[in-house]
């Protein structure tokens, strides 16, 4: 049996007490380091020391174990900020699905997390520097959300691109032919461009990325804009609008949904037709006028995120449209992921 790593917790955190026999088990734990507030309140916890931050140099350690994922990027900087050195300090995830074997978070000297997903064939390279950056390479690597398997030659519509992570998992599957990413934003636009160049070109070279979102018709909004979370930046009816001028402001582009999609179909003739659609609330508006140009019709499978507690007007509007759909919207955020598959008697 091989020896456990000695470890300090950083920061206690939910996904820490839930997981925490497995943890416990497979590490041997010297301290938990948190706030001085913490450690007024719990001086232990489960028999181990919780001290501050700046005790940690009091104790004897091979790795710094950070297992929040909301608090994550800023304890990485807090460690940084003391000296500690980026290749002790590592992030732990829960075992779903991938094997510890098939990916790796390394944190690099700038605060910033090299992502690394392989499968013997493909390797997917990343870097990931904000809190929604983790929870959507969690999503898609860890808990395989939008994993569907097709044996046609399929083209992908990548419906809120963010910063690529999805498009390249994507483009890592042998019966995906090309990707077509739509993002708004310019500076998650950017980062998309910067992660799919980490990578080969055989898998960047599938990927067509655009600045500009779809909607329903051709405009331009100004809209508040945050560097630490582009996760949950949004353009369209549930934006917040400012003007050009304010701190943060940035111009986002978006053409009608329905002709633009069409545009593409129209260039791969014979392709079967997927998509993917996490927009954050820009599917209330997208949706309707794919149905309005006669384009959903021509997709095969939807893989969606839904917003606000409206899923049922979505899953209705596929339903109407030839698709069977699953959907799992989850409370308090009133998000949920949904899928539709056009029924096999209506495919063309």
């Amino acid at each position: 049996m091989s020896e456990k790593t000695r470890v300090i917790i950083a920061g206690l955190s939910e996904r820490f007490f839930v997981h925490q026999i497995e943890i416990m088990r497979d590490h041997s734990i010297s301290m938990i380091a948190d706030s001085h507030e913490i450690k007024e309140k719990m001086k232990e916890y489960m028999g181990y020391p919780i001290g501050t931050f700046e005790e940690i140099k009091s104790y004897e350690y091979e790795k710094i174990l950070i297992v929040s994922q909301s608090r994550c990027i800023s304890l990485i900087r807090k460690l940084l900020s003391m000296g500690v050195d980026s290749k002790k300090i590592v992030i732990w995830n829960p075992r779903i699905c991938l094997d510890e074997s098939q990916y790796s978070l390394k944190v690099d000297e700038n605060g910033f997390i090299r992502a690394s997903v392989h499968d013997g064939q493909t390797r997917i390279e990343a870097i990931l520097k904000a809190f929604s950056d983790l929870v959507i390479f969690e999503e898609i690597y860890l808990k395989n959300i939008y994993r569907f398997i097709n044996e046609k030659e399929t083209v992908l519509f990548d419906v809120g691109m963010n910063i690529g992570l999805a498009s390249l998992f994507f483009a890592s599957k042998g019966f995906i032919k090309k990707v077509y990413g739509f993002e708004p934003l310019k500076p998650t636009y950017e980062r998309a461009l910067e992660n799919l160049s980490l990578n080969e070109a055989a898998l960047a070279d599938k990927i067509v990325g655009y600045n500009y979102g779809l909607g329903e018709a051709d405009y331009e909004q100004t809209v508040a804009y945050s560097e630490d979370n582009p996760g949950i930046m949004r353009v369209g009816k549930e934006a917040v609008t400012v003007d050009l001028g304010e701190e943060g402001a940035v111009t986002a582009v978006v053409k009608e949904a329905g002709p633009e999609i069409l545009r593409i179909m129209n260039e791969n003739p014979g392709a079967s037709f997927a998509m993917k659609i996490d927009c954050e609330g820009a599917e209330y508006e997208i949706i309707p006028d794919l149905i309005k140009h006669d384009v959903l019709r021509k997709i095969d499978i939807v893989v969606m995120e839904t917003h606000y507690g409206r899923e049922n007007e979505i899953a209705d509007a596929f339903v109407k449209e030839g698709f069977i759909v699953y959907s799992n919207e989850e409370a308090p955020y009133r998000t949920g992921t949904l899928f539709a598959v056009r029924h096999k008697d209506k495919m063309e």
